[in-house]
């Protein structure tokens, strides 16, 4: 599994993007989700999902599967 999430993140679209874009990015919808109604997060974890499947062009099974991890363990 370690293997193909390494493969994954040196081959999505995101790639390029610069490290500081990718924080800046993850701190300000981090700050938005702890700051707004559950809608809004809610809406901010659809948004994320949907980008990752459709724009990174990670496999939505793979995604789904390591989502799946997060929700056991939540």
């Amino acid at each position: 599994m370690s293997l193909q999430l390494d493969t994954l993140a040196y081959t999505n679209r995101l790639r390029k993007l610069p490290p500081e874009h990718k924080l800046i990015f993850a701190f300000t919808t981090l700050a938005i989700s702890l700051s707004s109604h559950p809608l809004v997060q809610m809406l901010i974890a659809f948004w994320m999902g949907v980008w990752i499947i459709v724009y990174a062009k990670i496999p939505a099974a793979i995604y789904f599967r390591l989502l799946s991890f997060t929700i056991v363990f939540f």
